[in-house]
C-alpha cells in the first residue's frame, strides 16, 4: 500500500508535464495562421491632385480649341474671294494654328506698325523726341486716309500726335513724315532685331511709282503675329504706350466686325486694291489671342471683308465655347481691368 502511494506521487508530475505540453500544442495549432492561398487582388486607383486635373483638362481645351480653329482656317482659305493667309496664336499657351503665315503679302497700312515700333523705341533710346513738334509742309502733304492733308500746309504737330494719326486715321501724310524722320533702314533693322524675317519697307505709303519699280513693302501673317505678341508680353515703356495706340484704331469692318460689342482689340488694317489686312491682339477677358488675316489677288474686296469677319467671329466662338468667359460681355469697366491685367504680364 505504501509502494502504491510512492508510485502515484511519481506519476503525478509526469502527468502534470503531458497535460501542459498537450495545452501548448493545441494552442499553437489555432493560432497558427492560414495556409496562403490565391487572393482577388485589391485594385489600385490613382487619385489626381486637383491641380494635376486643372492642369489636363485646360490641357485638353486647348487641343480641342486648336483643332476647332484649324477647321475654320481651312473652310475659310477654301472660301475665300483670293489667296488667303492667316496666323492665329493663343496667348496663353502659346498654341498657334496657321495657313500661308510665311507667304509675302504686300503690307499696305500694316506697314505703318513697324513705323510706330522704331518711332517709339527711338524716342526710348533718347534718339527722338516725340513731344517734339513738327511743321507740315506742302510737299509733304499726301492723298489717301487722314486728316493732316486736309488741314493743309503750316499746321504743327508733335511727332506723339503723328505716331496716333498714323495709326488711328491711317494718316498717310503723318507716316510719310514719320519713315522720313526714322529712315526705312532704322525701321528694318529694327523689325529684323525683333525675330521678323520677311517684314521690310522698300517705299513711303503713298509713293506708288516705287511699286511700278517692283519696290513694295511686304510682310507676312506670321511675322505679324510675332510683332505683336512680342508688343503683348513687353514690360517696357514702348510697348505698352504702342499697344495703347493701337487700341485707338477707328476701322472697325473686319476682324472687330465678328467680335461681340464690348471686347477690346489693339489691330491696324490695311487695304489697296487687290489687297486686305487686318492684325491684332483680342483681348478676350483671360484668354487673349493674336490674329493676322491678311489676302492678295482679291476679285470680291466686300466678299473679303465679309470673309475676314466671319473667320473673326468662328475664332471668337470657338474660344468661348473651350473658354467662356467669366466676366459680363459687356461690362466695360470689368473687361478694361482685365485688359490691364493681362498686359501687366
Amino acid at each position: 500500500m505504501a509502494r502504491e502511494k510512492k508510485h502515484h506521487i511519481f506519476l503525478l508530475p509526469l502527468l502534470i508535464l503531458i497535460a501542459a505540453l498537450t495545452f501548448c500544442c493545441s494552442s499553437e495549432r489555432q493560432s497558427l495562421p492560414e495556409a496562403p492561398g490565391p487572393k482577388t487582388p485589391v485594385p489600385s486607383r490613382s487619385v489626381p491632385s486637383p491641380q494635376a486635373s486643372s492642369r489636363s483638362d485646360s490641357g485638353l481645351r486647348v487641343e480641342a480649341l486648336a483643332m476647332k480653329i484649324g477647321k475654320a482656317l481651312e473652310k475659310a482659305s477654301r472660301e475665300f474671294p483670293g489667296i488667303l493667309g492667316v496666323s492665329w496664336r493663343d496667348l496663353s499657351s502659346g498654341v498657334h494654328r496657321e495657313i500661308r503665315d510665311t507667304e509675302l503679302f504686300p503690307a499696305a497700312s500694316v506697314i505703318k506698325v513697324p513705323i510706330l515700333v522704331e518711332c517709339y523705341h527711338r524716342a526710348d533710346e533718347g534718339l527722338m523726341d516725340l513731344d517734339g513738334e513738327c511743321t507740315i509742309r506742302e510737299e509733304d502733304i499726301v492723298g489717301g486716309s487722314g486728316v493732316v492733308g486736309d488741314r493743309g500746309a503750316g499746321e504743327k504737330y508733335t511727332y506723339r500726335e503723328l505716331a496716333r494719326l498714323m495709326i488711328v486715321k491711317s494718316d498717310n501724310t503723318a507716316s510719310d513724315v514719320l519713315l522720313a524722320k526714322c529712315g526705312m533702314e532704322g525701321v528694318n533693322r529694327r523689325m529684323k532685331g525683333m525675330g521678323l524675317e520677311n517684314t521690310v519697307v522698300k517705299r513711303k505709303i503713298f509713293e506708288f511709282e516705287a511699286m511700278d519699280r517692283g519696290l513694295d513693302n511686304m510682310t507676312t501673317p506670321r511675322d505679324m503675329t510675332k510683332l505683336l505678341t512680342v508688343l503683348y508680353k513687353g514690360t517696357d515703356g514702348p510697348s505698352k504706350e504702342i499697344m495703347a495706340v493701337l487700341r485707338g484704331q477707328e476701322r472697325r469692318d473686319l476682324i472687330p466686325a465678328g467680335l461681340p460689342p464690348g471686347i477690346p482689340i489693339a489691330h491696324k488694317t490695311g487695304e489697296l486694291a487687290g489687297t486686305l489686312l487686318d492684325a491684332g491682339i483680342v483681348y478676350y477677358p483671360g484668354r487673349p489671342y493674336a490674329l493676322s488675316l491678311m489676302g492678295r489677288e482679291i476679285h470680291d474686296s466686300e466678299q473679303a471683308k465679309r470673309s475676314f469677319a466671319e473667320l473673326s467671329g468662328a475664332i471668337y466662338r470657338a474660344v468661348k465655347k473651350e473658354f467662356p468667359q467669366e466676366e459680363k460681355q459687356g461690362d466695360g469697366r470689368k473687361i478694361e481691368h482685365g485688359m490691364q491685367s493681362m498686359e501687366k504680364r
